[in-house]
């Protein structure tokens, strides 16, 4: 008779933690108690989450949606707020934008209120998509250990607790884990549709760590690379067309100067120092986990959860700040499995101790060594939003809105409802009378101001 261990009140795949074996269902009741606290206590530490969008990307992706509510389209190809009068080439495909319209059921008067819902929402999903991958690869007390580890690090809470395209991804990320290991290959095939039609390339890293892991396993499972290719080229094909040509319209729109091409100190420092700042962020969850999967390198999952590190490699060299969320994911599955193996050798109170003093020194090191933490450590920016939203009155609608950075623009377009443009230099020879941006010349006066907060203005 075949007997199903992972669902035995004791996990009989770990003969050296019998003495810690404790019911399924009494380990699920924990882990979705921890889901539960882990929510409370950032709604609690960071309560602008239950107020207003933190990122400035936030704004981006709400201008995004009420653009496509505007013109009554699915999707955009042009950021004409940006860069104005030309404009950009829009780079993210459609689907958290849906998401967004549909919690604002169309009304673009709502879609903040939306926004600041997904902050709180689909960080619980997260935990609850990952504790689902987990309990399929571990024991059940050494899921809850994973859920745990993962809900004290703060990267993938902060990716997760912001309404941008990235938190989808923590979503549907372990859950294609998931189905790829339960076999569901039709399901992995809707998983990664999701996938391209949510976020611009690192889909292309998850499908290549899939693909990685069926031909490693080819010997053991031959039929498998044969059974994942069909839903993968037929449910994700619209999907990984639509990316190709994003790729292809961006890659046309950028022009690049052959001296920006060569390597320069910035260049060299950032190569160097990304894959510090991508790391030193999961002290714990990296040690142990990278002890893991060479520990179990033999078993058919761990090297899964291996190729799903190192498929998120070439994301540590590019955007630092974003690896860690992806690889905590499978660092802490294998991290947990070392504790499982490591911990009923130590008595109960030794582990105990051991583990509280390895979650707490997590805790702090991944908060305060994460370069994207200031989201939620600055001042609240309401005020600047109600300003900007005052403003609005004193710029006439066709007029162009001069900002000195980027990440500005975003809330300005949003609050002003104003095209805006970066140059500086453009603001002063072209016909641009409006400016939030310290003006270089004298003509400029100020219009408009609230605090640190101005509007500029100029007569032609």
């Amino acid at each position: 008779m075949n007997v199903d261990l992972r669902f035995a009140t004791c996990d009989l795949r770990l003969s050296e933690a019998e003495a810690y074996c404790v019911s399924r269902g009494l380990c699920v009741t924990a882990g979705l108690g921890v889901i539960v606290a882990s929510t409370i206590v950032w709604l609690t530490v960071f309560p602008a989450l239950r107020s207003e969008p933190l990122s400035d990307d936030v704004y981006y992706h709400m201008l995004t949606a009420r653009e496509m509510v505007r013109l009554g389209q699915v999707g955009l190809l042009e950021d004409e707020w940006f860069l104005a009068p030309e404009g950009r080439v829009h780079v993210y495909p459609p689907f958290f934008h849906w998401i967004l319209v549909g919690l604002s059921w169309g009304d673009t008067e709502k879609l903040e209120e939306a926004a600041v819902a997904a902050q709180w929402l689909l960080g619980p999903l997260a935990l609850l998509a990952f504790f689902l991958l987990a309990l399929e690869v571990l024991s059940p007390l050494q899921a809850l250990l994973a859920l745990v580890l993962l809900a004290v690090s703060f990267p993938f809470g902060a990716r997760t607790h912001l309404a941008v395209p990235e938190a989808v991804e923590h979503i549907a990320g372990p859950l294609l884990l998931l189905a790829w290991l339960k076999r569901r290959e039709w399901l992995c095939g809707l998983l990664l549709l999701i996938l391209f039609l949510n976020h611009s390339m690192t889909p292309f890293l998850m499908i290549a760590g899939l693909l990685a892991h069926a031909f490693l396993e080819r010997r053991r499972d031959p039929s498998q690379a044969k059974r994942v290719l069909a839903p993968i080229l037929l449910v994700a094909s619209v999907g990984i067309v639509l990316q190709l040509i994003s790729a292809w319209m961006n890659a046309s729109a950028v022009h690049f100067d052959d001296d920006k091409l060569r390597p320069t100190l910035g260049f060299v420092l950032r190569a160097y120092f990304n894959p510090v700042f991508g790391t030193s962020c999961m002290l714990v969850p990296l040690g142990f986990g990278l002890w893991g999967l060479w520990r179990h390198r033999s078993d058919s999952r761990f090297l899964l959860m291996a190729l799903a590190v190192a498929a998120h490699l070439p994301t540590l060299m590019t955007y630092s700040g974003r690896f860690a969320p992806y690889a905590l994911v499978p660092l802490c599955l294998a991290a947990a499995r070392v504790g499982g193996d490591l911990l009923p050798r130590v008595a109960r109170p030794a582990a105990a101790l051991v583990t509280i003093v390895l979650l707490a020194v997590q805790t702090w090191s991944s908060f305060h060594l994460y370069k994207y933490n200031y989201d939620f450590t600055r001042p609240s920016d309401r005020q600047q939003g109600e300003f900007l939203r005052s403003a609005q009155s004193l710029v006439p609608e066709a007029e162009i809105v001069c900002v000195d950075e980027l990440f500005y623009a975003y809330r300005v377009a949003w609050y002003m409802q104003r095209n805006t443009t970066m140059s500086a230099l453009e603001c002063r020879e072209a016909g641009f009378r409006y400016s939030v941006a310290r003006p270089m010349s004298s003509p400029w006066v100020p219009a408009a101001s609230s605090g640190a907060h101005m509007l500029y203005a100029r007569d032609l």
